[in-house]
């Protein structure tokens, strides 16, 4: 079931977003000082040992989304923020009870402190660890114009995008019928094995067939850094590509642009167990599809042929990359046709 507009709270929650965007993000956006990071972290690399950045907007929007989006509207649910489980990690152990809501208040920042668009927030609405509402915001770019784009869906509205300040909220769709021969998608390498997709002759010799599931055999595979949570679910929803992976399965990375792919009729499902995604899981990584019948080709013609690994990420294994080497690449290749369903 749809509406011909989206609900007045879906509406109120997008604005919220945007004014915790335009107050305490885009007034730092290529203007961050050091005093403004506020604290790092290590984590494992190809190459060694890099830092995970946290800014102070971090920590300001998350405050102010859980003091305007919760206290007035949701008094009694719980605000479970990515800046609030570093400092207070037991708070995940009751992810899937009562009423919580699920933010990212900066997801993508490392293009936020190099100066680049394709970051934004990501927030959802749980009850008793099942997604009612998602929102993603994107800050973008066009001719020097920095702007916000948003998503956002529940089970009764359907899926609205704004793709501007400038513009309302029009619906989105997905037909069956567009169900691409040749879908398209990225896999976000960061949680295989040491080894595993470390250059492209390595990708290739785990591929039994690499012509048949490459675009093109002569270029190969497209390695580069992977993209922010929410520029990756956004490419999905808007059609820019078919399927993704993401590793870890973070709540604050997925949950929201988990639940609206599905709202578009998409499928989802974890890499080791095969079950649709579960956002009360934090472990592992998760494949997510336009189509379900992308799903299974995807799984039988390359997951299936790579040693994952997926061990879930702990500080112990970062802080020793000897032991366990992460790579922040992305693979984007095709696979063969889809058969129609």
């Amino acid at each position: 079931m749809s509406t011909a507009s989206p609900a007045q709270e879906l509406l109120d929650v997008a604005a919220i977003l945007r004014v915790a965007c335009h107050r305490y993000i885009l007034p730092k956006f290529r203007k961050l000082k050091p005093e403004d990071i506020v604290s790092t972290e290590l984590r494992a690399t190809a190459d060694g040992v890099e830092k995970d950045f946290t800014t102070r907007p971090d920590h300001e929007v998350e405050r102010f989304v859980s003091r305007d989006c919760l206290s007035k509207t949701h008094p009694h649910a719980r605000m479970v923020g990515e800046e609030g489980v570093k400092k207070s990690p037991e708070i995940l152990t009751k992810l899937g009870e009562g009423s919580v809501f699920i933010l990212d208040p900066i997801d993508g920042t490392t293009p936020f402190r190099n100066g680049e668009v394709g970051f934004g927030i990501l927030l959802s609405q749980q009850e008793n660890g099942v997604t009612q509402a998602g929102w993603m915001l994107l800050v973008s770019e066009n001719d020097g114009r920095i702007y916000t784009q948003i998503i956002m869906g529940d089970n009764e509205s359907g899926v609205w995008h704004s793709a501007g300040e400038r513009h309302g909220f029009v619906k989105l769709t997905r037909s069956p019928g567009n169900l691409p021969k040749l879908p398209k998608g990225i896999i976000s390498a960061r949680y295989f094995n040491p080894g595993v997709l470390k250059n492209e002759k390595l990708v290739q010799g785990k591929l039994k067939n690499p012509r048949d599931t490459l675009d093109d055999a002569k270029v190969g595979l497209n390695l580069a850094e992977s993209a922010s949570s929410v520029e990756l679910y956004f490419r999905l929803a808007l059609g820019g590509i078919d399927f993704m992976t993401i590793a870890p399965a973070r709540p604050w990375d997925n949950a929201a642009g988990a639940f609206i792919n599905r709202l578009l009729g998409g499928a989802d499902c974890h890499l080791d167990s095969g079950q649709p995604y579960d956002p009360t899981r934090i472990d592992g990584g998760i494949m997510v599809a336009a189509y379900p019948a992308v799903l299974p080709p995807i799984q039988e013609r390359l997951f299936l042929r790579f040693p994952l690994g997926c061990e879930p990420c702990v500080p112990s294994l970062l802080l020793e990359p000897s032991r366990q080497k992460h790579l922040r690449v992305t693979t984007t290749f095709s696979v063969p046709e889809v058969p129609p369903p």
